[in-house]
């Protein structure tokens, strides 16, 4: 609720600020090499945009190795939760090596972090209604850690897969930066006119497809049930495959090739509505969703004002299944100004 409450106006004017630092750090990267690794410098952006909007804490100074630490730690906590059901998953005692090292820098970031936003009167309401819920038996730390992670993996993951499709496609990228500079003409703030963008709002849609940022999702079953022909068992693990739905190929022609016309306008067409879940559905469906598609949409506005994005190469994609997914290597383009 803490994420879902956040006002589209106060997610705009953070995003304007943080992407457009991103624009400018990148480009500072690509005039000593025009080849650039995306993912941290996005990492940090929509981090900050989360942070500053829902905590009221500004994370600038944070180093890149917290992301990677952060995600070490909650890889490992889904990968723990799969060993209570399958006890023959071993640890591995540099795994836990690797774990406790990471929890430890996380911790020793995110803790003066939060106490110099509260100390400098900078902290909003929700940060201090965390502190006061603290408990004995609440992990202040862990609640915060969840609530960053969960703000910001899964839209920087997007962001990053969808700058990778738009270099790979330039005739997409060049329509759509065309598109943008119309809809923003005259405009130094983009805003919400980012919004009205069909062919932005069908790229976002098509990477979610490819891409689904989540893409398995878990549940327990709480009472016997029957499910097209499948037996299920009360206290089963259940595994929904949401990746494998955008790419079930009784419903998408070439799964595997972007096309946002597969969006007419924008959206789905009504008899593939059911088959595109990237939010889940449902009671329990993501309540950070208008949170990421508000700022994955002004960020592309912010990057392709700035930047041109091409290919470095033939770059075979393979997947990280951590707390998103990812790229198992990053992403590197090779980036310059806009043209």
């Amino acid at each position: 609720p803490l994420i879902a409450q956040v006002e589209s106006d106060e997610i705009v004017k953070e995003t304007q600020v943080c992407y457009s630092d991103a624009a400018s750090r990148i480009l500072e990267v690509a005039e000593t090499s025009p080849i650039v690794p995306i993912d941290p410098f996005i990492d940090h952006a929509a981090a900050a945009v989360v942070m500053k909007t829902v905590l009221g804490v500004d994370i600038s100074d944070i180093p890149p190795s917290f992301y990677v630490n952060l995600r070490i730690v909650l890889s490992f906590c889904g990968e723990a939760s799969l060993r209570v059901y399958d006890t023959s998953l071993k640890i591995a005692t540099n795994e836990v090596a690797e774990l406790e090292k990471a929890y430890r820098e996380v911790r020793e970031t995110i803790g003066p972090l939060i106490l110099k936003a509260k100390a400098a009167g900078r902290s909003n309401d929700n940060l201090e209604r965390f502190y006061a819920a603290y408990s004995s038996d609440t992990d202040l730390f862990g609640e915060v850690s969840t609530l960053l992670f969960a703000g910001f993996d899964t839209t920087s993951s997007t962001l990053c897969w969808a700058l990778m499709l738009l270099a790979n496609k330039p005739s997409l990228q060049k329509l759509l930066r065309q598109e943008l500079r119309e809809l923003t003409a005259g405009k130094e703030i983009i805003g919400d006119n980012a919004l009205n963008s069909p062919t932005l709002v069908a790229l976002v849609n098509e990477t979610f497809r490819m891409f689904p940022p989540v893409p398995i999702l878990s549940r327990i079953a709480v009472g016997e049930d029957r499910v097209g022909g499948t037996q299920i068992e009360a206290g089963q693990k259940i595994l929904l495959s949401i990746i494998g739905l955008h790419h079930d190929r009784n419903f998408w022609v070439e799964p595997s090739r972007l096309n946002i016309g597969r969006f007419p306008n924008g959206e789905p067409i009504s008899s593939l509505r059911k088959h595109f879940v990237p939010f889940s559905a449902g009671p329990r469906m993501c309540g950070g969703s208008k949170f990421a598609l508000t700022e994955l949409s002004v960020a592309i506005a912010i990057l392709l004002r700035e930047l041109q994005f091409d290919p470095v190469e033939m770059q075979p994609v393979r997947f990280q299944w951590g707390a998103s997914m990812r790229h198992r290597n990053g992403i590197r383009l090779v980036v310059s100004h806009a043209h």
